[in-house]
């Protein structure tokens, strides 16, 4: 075995180690989707959510092997993020010899857990496909990353000169994805919650736009700035937007993040990011000035982690979410279903229960789309015997989740007297 692949085995340890040990992000939506699919409930008529399907489609594929849970969702997760390590380490070394490729998966592996990389979302879900479609150079796959998550359209541009083949394979799968919501006859609510509520409202819906804060940004944009000094260190300007040119690529899918700031919308960015860094490795004189200060931060950067993510629980899965969710199994029935206000979705999952149809979180941008409240308790109604669990609001602003008062469900929730009340949000 080549010494280029042993250090390649190693780093993928390092990196597996790091993820066993820090906490997961177990964002309950890649749980709860999945779980009410398998349960009968259909997108967009039945769950209420802005995505595309193929990401619910194919978790449900892999849950149904397996089994919803946590040990599942992480086992997918890190063999996803090893199989983005791998690419970033093969693409590099194809594109510009051994070295530069094992620098690229370094930097990779040192940064990817800083940016909330330990967790799935449809962020890192889309990074294996745009990476092959770099590599393979296939408007086919950036397509396919499209139906994943919308924010793949920032990409579009670098497939300008073979706009064809982007239309018709656009055209294809998204024919394809229809035969399902014509065969439910719920056609509509996909062109509307996957396509229309996207792009021309869920951008001005309340309490949805978050833009971070200062110190968030300088965490997410510090891994990016060392490709682009190399490359100008190295070129002395920027490219032309071509889809051969990686650093385009990174800036491209630094949009990702617009228009609720999260550091995980920057694993595309960062991928592509550490093969600018193996393209012009070589090429730079990498002066101490920016090295130093550099590798200072992201050992600051890591002592931080550490300190505080170093063993603890599942995010959205610690004890007292566990035990809430016993509560909840006790106080119900498994035939009983739930109309769930301000209380966090992962209780389904834990306590094996099901929500009135349809379902959507408690958050303005959602509950405030005209009608979906009226449409939620008028379908309650006809379901019997359903109850209402519920956490009392918070007083942190009007549309901030955890204090929104969706204030017609909330006037249904007073005059219900099945409540199901957990405690403090």
């Amino acid at each position: 075995m080549a010494k280029s692949h042993l250090v390649l085995i190693l780093l993928l340890l390092i990196h597996l180690f790091l993820l066993l040990n820090l906490r997961f992000e177990a964002w309950p939506e890649m749980l709860l989707y999945p779980y009410l699919s398998l349960h009968g409930f259909l997108q967009y008529r039945d769950i209420i959510h802005p995505y595309p399907p193929l990401t619910v489609w194919v978790l449900s594929g892999y849950f149904k092997i397996t089994d919803i849970s946590i040990l599942a969702l992480q086992a997918l997760t890190w063999t996803i993020i090893l199989i983005i390590d791998s690419l970033v380490f093969y693409i590099a070394r194809k594109k510009y010899g051994t070295f530069p490729a094992l620098i690229a998966l370094i930097f990779f592996v040192l940064w990817q857990p800083l940016l909330d990389g330990n967790g799935l979302w449809f962020d890192l879900m889309l990074t294996p496909i745009l990476l092959l479609a770099f590599y393979r150079q296939s408007p086919a796959l950036l397509s396919i990353a499209f139906f994943f998550k919308q924010t793949a359209l920032w990409l579009f541009p670098l497939f300008l000169g073979q706009w064809k083949k982007l239309l018709v394979s656009l055209t294809v799968i998204f024919l394809i994805t229809l035969i399902p919501f014509i065969y439910y006859n719920s056609l509509s609510n996909y062109l509307f919650w996957a396509l229309r509520f996207p792009f021309t409202i869920f951008p001005h819906m309340p309490g949805h736009r978050g833009f971070g804060n200062w110190h968030l940004w300088i965490i997410g944009i510090t891994p990016l700035i060392l490709p682009i000094a190399i490359k100008l260190i190295s070129s002395k300007r920027l490219p032309k937007i071509v889809p051969t040119e990686p650093l385009w690529w990174m800036i491209l899918s630094i949009p990702f993040i617009f228009p609720r700031f999260g550091l995980f919308h920057f694993q595309p960015a960062l991928a592509f990011a550490a093969i600018v860094l193996a393209q012009h490795i070589k090429k730079a004189k990498l002066v101490p000035l920016i090295l130093i200060p550099y590798s200072i931060f992201i050992s600051l950067l890591w002592f931080r982690q550490v300190k505080y993510f170093w063993h603890q629980p599942p995010r959205f899965f610690e004890p007292q979410i566990v035990a809430a969710a016993q509560k909840l199994r006790q106080s119900t029935s498994a035939d009983q279903r739930l109309l769930f206000i301000n209380a966090p979705e992962q209780l389904l999952i834990l306590a094996q229960r099901l929500p009135t149809q349809p379902w959507a979180d408690t958050f303005p941008w959602y509950l405030e789309v005209p009608r979906l409240q009226s449409e939620i308790i008028a379908n309650a109604t006809t379901q019997r015997e359903h109850g209402i669990v519920f956490i009392p609001y918070q007083d942190q602003g009007q549309f901030t989740p955890g204090s929104y008062i969706p204030a017609q469900i909330d006037q249904y929730r007073q005059q219900f007297t099945q409540q199901i009340s957990l405690g403090e949000n």
